[in-house]
């Protein structure tokens, strides 16, 4: 099981994707992401554990925006 972290630019968004990934067995967890707060506004980051490119085509195909991975 792999664990990466997605930056996302709402908190609707975030929790959207949480919810999206859940349905899907990939566990997630959401926080403020403070690095990024400052120059992009209210960013929040998704701690994703589970396989990386199903997460990610997950929330490509519902049109979740991915601003930064890591």
């Amino acid at each position: 099981m792999e664990t990466f972290y997605v930056t996302i630019h709402s908190i609707t968004h975030a929790m959207r994707a949480q919810k999206l990934l859940q349905e899907q067995g990939i566990a997630s967890y959401m926080q403020r992401d403070i690095q990024h707060t400052a120059n992009q506004g209210c960013n929040y980051r998704l701690e994703i554990r589970g396989n990386r490119g199903k997460a990610m085509e997950i929330l490509r195909k519902n049109h979740i925006r991915v601003l930064g991975e890591g």
